[in-house]
């Protein structure tokens, strides 16, 4: 299966690429993933170069095609794919690779080995996926990110950027496969997630900067982020109005905050056992026939969630 479609297109010898990676689906809350990934693209105006042929690995009827169609007239119709993008460093010897769109539906070891063994050829340094998750925090919260790798070094370049360990045991996405298996190929990899507010549930270019700047300091890269940041500074602002309606919902956000500020003072987290028995202990409550998914409070801002809530 050759997946991997190549455009007419020469890239120049990269000096120490890192891979930025990020898919839309399951694992993309507040597109940290595929905002975080795109903002890059168009703010370093990278070069696309090739592209993942879609055929071999969506099932359209789930991941559909998307139309634009304007005064009756169909003016375009877009597979999803997987785009690849260069980008040549003119102020260090660090260059950058992005891999920008839908996780797959089928053949996911096919689709990983196009994409690592690109990495391969142009010498990748370091990979990095990003992914995003719903979660009982604050839209102003700290300490809004988590990390899985199997590199010791890169671990601890994690913990001094306080990307908190994650600990989860359950169903996981391609952004965690495609770390696994690139340490089989010796290629450092990380994954980093941002925590989005459950009851905001939009494109978040907050979250998207804590994760961001973050990654991009993994890689040893220097990229403005502070149009971005200020895209999160209005966004805190635009739901701080709309909260000014809402006091149910903001007594809910201050109890998150109180939460949000006690966690940082955890010395450690929580371990499998202890997972474990929180679970079986919620589920021995007599209370529980009622979804909390239905009593969680919700800012409505005109925007539909896009997924259920996964971790790494």
């Amino acid at each position: 299966m050759d997946a991997l479609r190549r455009l007419d297109v020469e890239v120049p010898p990269l000096r120490s690429p890192s891979l930025i990676i990020g898919l839309a689906g399951w694992t993309n809350a507040g597109e940290v993933a595929t905002g975080s990934v795109s903002y890059l693209r168009d703010m370093l105006r990278a070069r696309k170069f090739a592209e993942i042929d879609g055929d071999d690995f969506y099932e359209y009827t789930t991941s559909r095609p998307t139309v634009a169609i304007e005064s009756g007239k169909v003016r375009s119709l877009t597979y999803p794919t997987t785009e690849l993008y260069y980008w040549s460093n003119p102020d260090a010897p660090q260059d950058l690779l992005l891999a920008v769109g839908v996780e797959p539906d089928l053949h996911w070891k096919a689709y990983i080995a196009a994409i690592l063994d690109l990495a391969a050829e142009l010498g990748v340094a370091r990979l990095c996926t990003l992914g995003g998750y719903y979660d009982q925090v604050p839209h102003t919260g700290t300490g809004l990110t988590t990390g899985a790798c199997m590199d010791a070094a890169l671990s601890e370049e994690m913990k001094r950027l306080e990307i908190e360990p994650s600990t989860y045991f359950g169903p996981t996405g391609m952004v965690t496969s495609l770390i696994w298996e690139a340490n089989k190929r010796s290629i450092p990899a990380a994954s980093v997630w941002g925590k989005a507010p459950h009851y905001i549930q939009i494109p978040n270019p907050r979250l998207q900067h804590e994760v961001l700047w973050r990654v991009l300091a993994l890689c040893g890269l220097r990229i403005d982020l502070a149009p971005l940041r200020k895209r999160g500074d209005q966004l805190v602002q635009k739901i701080n109005e709309a909260l000014k309606d809402n006091p149910q919902l903001k007594q809910h956000i201050a109890e998150l905050e109180s939460q949000n500020r006690m966690a940082q003072l955890s010395p450690e987290p929580l371990q499998q056992e202890d997972i474990l028995k929180s679970v079986e202990d919620f589920l021995r409550r007599p209370d529980q026939s009622e979804s909390m998914e239905d009593r969680r409070p919700r800012l409505s801002v005109g925007c539909q969630p896009d997924q259920t809530e996964p971790r790494p």
